[in-house]
């Protein structure tokens, strides 16, 4: 008999705007997702890149020109990863999402699209509103994204093209990859730390609701009623990393004056050599603040790509 080729979804991402319920229950939902990847991250540290590199990899699949893939959980289907680092990515957040269903219901992408925030966040970057109600895919991506920065065989042209085919350009390239090099960096030099457990029912005054929890129109990012949007700052953070470390755009200000001998990765690597990548490198390197204001909206898009709204009521 002949081999039959596996399903591959061929669906953009569904998003239900009533996945998690009242304001309570959502308070309660992200709360617990909140902890649950911050407790994980200050204890392996190297989760941070991984799980940044992970929501890129798993958006990076969309397809501009038919509007297929996006950040659908769909990576944890896959063959293969790709990477050691993105495949224990992948199974500690399976992990976290066996323990987190036990008490509320909480999709994988969800839960991609949220750790890769709060990797930045928890680095000492900005805060980023993270959009919440993803379905999660039944089936493998057409188009597999290949690793960005922890190993594989992609060249700088290949991942320039996934960009390209993703409908993102130069800034993204540029914002995307100095984030992910900022936060290895200061993974790096992060001790791992045992974290007390956490329980939603002792969280802030519900009048003031808890920190994590972002009312769907601020900022003007989220306009529609009842989407569900996280705040992903919390207390604390990587409490032993010297603040020389923290996250910044110093990586980036390598890249520009010291090319590819900098990158840490080949997405560091293309960002130094390409013509119209290394001046971008140099004006975040020199503008911390730009980076910032400008990389959280490079995520919030990057992790609504395929993006549409699903009308089944739950």
């Amino acid at each position: 008999a002949g081999l039959v080729a596996p399903r591959v979804a061929l669906a953009r991402v569904a998003f239900d705007m009533n996945r998690y319920g009242d304001r309570e229950i959502q308070i309660a939902t992200i709360n617990r997702l909140k902890q649950s990847i911050r407790d994980s991250a200050l204890a392996e540290p190297s989760l941070l890149p991984a799980f940044l590199e992970l929501a890129l990899v798993d958006a990076l699949d969309f397809q501009q020109t038919n509007g297929e893939g996006g950040l659908d959980g769909s990576i944890r289907l896959a063959k293969a990863q790709g990477s050691d680092t993105l495949k224990r990515a992948t199974e500690k957040l399976q992990e976290l999402q066996k323990q987190l269903v036990r008490q509320t219901e909480v999709t994988y992408a969800d839960l991609v699209a949220y750790a890769g925030a709060q990797a930045i966040e928890i680095t000492g970057g900005p805060k980023v509103a993270v959009q919440l109600g993803r379905d999660d895919a039944k089936a493998p991506a057409q188009v597999q994204a290949p690793p960005l920065g922890s190993g594989g065989a992609a060249t700088g042209t290949e991942l320039r093209e996934v960009f390209t085919n993703a409908g993102l350009g130069p800034r993204e390239i540029v914002l995307l990859g100095g984030a992910l090099g900022a936060v290895r960096r200061a993974s790096r030099a992060a001790k791992p730390k045992k974290q007390d457990t956490f329980s939603a029912d002792e969280d802030e005054d519900e009048d003031e609701g808890p920190a994590g929890y972002q009312e769907p129109s601020q900022a003007g990012f989220f306009d529609k009623k009842n989407q569900v949007s996280v705040d992903v700052r919390f207390q604390g953070g990587l409490d032993s990393l010297d603040p020389k470390f923290a996250f910044s755009a110093t990586y980036l200000a390598e890249l520009a004056r010291n090319g590819a001998d900098r990158a840490d990765d080949a997405l560091g690597a293309l960002i130094a050599d390409e013509e119209d990548l290394r001046p971008l490198a140099a004006k975040y390197g020199s503008n911390p603040t730009g980076f910032s204001k400008d990389l959280v909206e490079a995520y919030q898009e990057l992790t609504t790509l395929g993006k549409y709204t699903s009308t089944r009521n739950s």
